[in-house]
């Protein structure tokens, strides 16, 4: 099964919303955007990468194993991984989301395309990804444009990264989550049209949660 489907595209939804609720309850569980990076790759590995228990499906679907080959003889890979680098329209490893769901088997520590040398990252890997780029509002101020351009940032680097994907034959491999926790309900009207521009498209879905907390 691709691992882009509606199946487990859902999860990541619900574990995103389990997150919210959980910070509702317990408003000083996020301080810092790695903060809100490490539970989700918690969630994400707990919830959607170990295998079911007597062979019990999640949502119609198997989940992920989480250990897995990889092209090289004898070594195994895991599907989740943060800060792994892309290349850009320039050959440049300069997109890094925050978190990177990808395919093992497609994975080289070894080598690179072809037998040739692996590239500065020290790691090459192709197939199928989901990527979250993430966005912690601590401010009491909320969601205000300053916030507005870091989002706009975010969305415009995955935006070209999928367009040389699309150069390249690959546009269907890649699903991005733009993901923006904020301490408070505090929105400026541009942040929430924004919002509204990029709620959700083919190649992506942005996400908004809010810890309530007032001041």
């Amino acid at each position: 099964m691709p691992l882009i489907n509606d199946a487990i595209k859902a999860d990541i939804e619900r574990i995103l919303q389990s997150i919210e609720r959980e910070f509702r309850r317990t408003q000083g569980l996020i301080l810092t955007e790695d903060d809100l990076k490490c539970l989700l790759y918690g969630k994400l590995r707990s919830h959607l990468m170990c295998k079911p228990i007597r062979g019990h499906k999640i949502a119609g679907w198997d989940r992920i194993p989480w250990r897995t080959p990889t092209e090289d003889d004898r070594i195994y890979g895991t599907p989740i991984h943060t800060e792994v680098s892309w290349f850009d329209a320039n050959g440049k490893l300069t997109i890094k989301p925050d978190i990177t769901i990808l395919e093992p088997r497609w994975l080289s520590i070894l080598h690179g395309n072809n037998g040739e040398r692996l590239p500065e990252k020290q790691f090459i890997f192709g197939g199928e990804a989901i990527i979250f780029e993430l966005t912690f509002i601590r401010e009491r101020t909320g969601a205000d444009i300053g916030k507005k351009i870091k989002v706009m940032r975010d969305f415009s680097k995955v935006r070209k990264l999928r367009e040389r994907l699309l150069r390249n034959g690959m546009g269907d491999s890649l699903f991005c989550y733009f993901v923006i926790f904020s301490k408070t309900n505090n929105m400026c009207a541009e942040f929430s049209h924004y919002l509204t521009e990029i709620r959700e498209g083919s190649w992506y879905k942005t996400v908004y949660a809010t810890g309530n907390v007032n001041f």
